[in-house]
């Protein structure tokens, strides 16, 4: 990730499962108990970006700055390990998502006595993978957290449908959620 914060640490940026208190926290729970990552407190992004639900309500960070809210997550000081552990559940190698970094403020922490609260920082975060990023952007809102208001109908992996790839199940949707919107304007 890109800021180094001591011998081979970097900072993680995450906004959706990952969180605290979400489904997909186990793998960070994991991470920090082996002294891959620890905690290191609350920010939200610099930019504002679009936070949309897709398919299952699985949370996309757009990489479409000026558009959408300023994304309030989690931040990591995660090592190699844990940032592969990360890109393996992401699907960086399938094209789900991709790693990038942006700016953070407002950072909330207990770790970081001398931060100035006014100040940024750097970390890096998942954004959708650019072929899915405008079909994401027109066929949902923008959330500025994702919340357990949005996990309300989450679908785990193990209970999605297996006929197909998470890819093709994205592209379905975004089909189908691009049909309602045009039904609805063709029936005005």
């Amino acid at each position: 990730m890109s800021r180094k914060t001591s011998s081979s640490r970097s900072l993680a940026f995450v906004y959706g499962t990952l969180k605290q208190g979400f489904s997909n926290h186990w793998l960070m729970e994991d991470v920090m108990t082996k002294g891959h990552a620890r905690f290191v407190g609350i920010a939200s992004t610099k930019k504002r970006y679009p936070l949309v639900c897709g398919p299952f309500q699985v949370p996309f960070l757009l990489d479409m700055p000026a558009c959408g809210c300023h994304v309030r997550g989690e931040l990591y000081e995660v090592d190699r390990v844990a940032i592969d552990h990360l890109d393996e559940l992401e699907g960086v190698s399938k094209g789900h998502y991709v790693r990038r970094p942006l700016a953070l403020t407002g950072l909330q922490s207990l770790q970081f006595f001398n931060y100035d609260p006014s100040g940024e920082i750097q970390a890096e975060a998942y954004f959708a993978a650019a072929p899915l990023t405008q079909g994401l952007a027109a066929s949902s809102a923008h959330i500025e957290a994702y919340t357990k208001k949005q996990t309300v109908n989450y679908v785990p992996r193990k209970d999605r449908p297996q006929n197909r790839t998470f890819l093709e199940h994205v592209n379905a949707w975004i089909e189908s959620q691009s049909q309602s919107v045009q039904l609805e304007v063709c029936s005005r």
